[in-house]
């Protein structure tokens, strides 16, 4: 799969979306280090795209990357980064059973 590396093109979204779907992939076949760089990749984009109030980015969608991030960091086994993340987005954590 080829994505784009160029952060202005005017198909943030679904590079954002190909980016966050392959790191879900990754995560599935346990590539922690890979997924996560395109986990954190995905999240950049939608964030500069909310900030520019892009219409087609969500809170639903950012929402969902923002979790998926946190599920790779509980698989990965690391709290820290998934202390830290929750802290970051207390949002997200609000919407999910604590443990």
């Amino acid at each position: 799969m080829v994505i784009p590396e160029d952060r202005s093109t005017p198909d943030t979204v679904t590079n954002a979306k190909a980016r966050s779907d392959l790191g879900m992939c990754l995560l599935a076949k346990k590539q922690y280090a890979e997924a996560e760089s395109h986990m954190l990749l995905a999240h950049k984009y939608l964030e500069l795209g909310h900030k520019k109030k892009h219409k087609l980015i969500t809170d639903e969608m950012m929402s969902v990357v923002n979790q998926r991030i946190e599920d790779l960091y509980e698989a990965w086994a690391q709290p820290e980064k998934t202390i830290e993340w929750r802290n970051k987005h207390p949002q997200v954590a609000k919407k999910r059973p604590q443990p």
